[in-house]
């Protein structure tokens, strides 16, 4: 429990750094703007500064939040004992594959989890994820369901949702299935570095993502990426 707390207080303090580097932004851009107001050539150089400055010294701190994160994700990784499970290449495609619960459920928990599992394989998402939330209720820790609400959520396109439902399933265990499709989802917003952290997260979970990976249009942009070549083993 002292450990999972740590965690907890590490990526609290990623995203405070994220969250001042977007403040240090802010303030930039608004003094740029007031020292534009004014008519002084000196006033103009040094808004100008001020808005290079608050973007690049913001944009830094936001970036390191960001990793902050991201190492606290392979640190848990590593200390963490992992269940070896029995998933195969197959089970990471765009189709959620229909399996049950991972732990004993009530029975409106389940029948509401394979209703969103049947929902999801006729592209009926957003139903689906209703029927995941009428699971979770009963059943808030099962990683199975939130993995899957979050692939709807993907599939959707509602990316930010989808990372927030990911980051959910991966407080509860470290899961290669959600780590692969967060990465996905980073690399489809040009966040290289944290789709590679992830990529490498969910492959040392499961080896077999390597070959999933290869096979994503999502990491097009990283093919020729020495450190993605080298993740994939390639």
């Amino acid at each position: 429990m002292e450990t999972q707390e740590k965690f907890k207080a590490s990526k609290g303090i990623g995203m405070f750094v994220a969250a001042i580097g977007w403040i240090v932004m802010g303030v930039g851009v608004i003094v740029a703007l007031v020292l534009f107001s004014g008519h002084s050539e000196l006033k103009v150089v040094t808004g100008m500064l001020s808005l290079i400055g608050g973007i690049v010294l913001g944009g830094m701190t936001v970036v390191q939040g960001q990793m902050i994160q991201c190492l606290v994700a392979i640190e848990r990784n590593t200390r963490k004992p992992v269940v070896t499970t029995e998933r195969k290449a197959t089970k990471y495609s765009e189709v959620p594959a229909a399996t049950k619960p991972s732990s004993t459920a009530g029975q409106a928990a389940a029948q509401a989890y394979q209703n969103g599992l049947r929902l999801a394989e006729l592209n009926r998402h957003e139903e689906a994820i209703k029927a995941y939330d009428e699971a979770i209720v009963s059943k808030p820790d099962d990683v199975d369901i939130w993995f899957n609400r979050g692939l709807s959520l993907l599939m959707l396109g509602q990316l930010d949702a989808a990372i927030t439902t990911f980051d959910q399933c991966l407080g509860i265990q470290p899961d290669a299935r959600a780590f692969l499709n967060r990465a996905r989802i980073h690399a489809r917003k040009g966040h290289w570095s944290l789709a590679l952290c992830d990529l490498s997260n969910a492959i040392a979970l499961d080896p077999s993502c390597k070959a999933t990976a290869i096979e994503y249009a999502d990491f097009k942009g990283l093919r020729n990426d020495p450190d993605f070549l080298k993740i994939v083993g390639e």
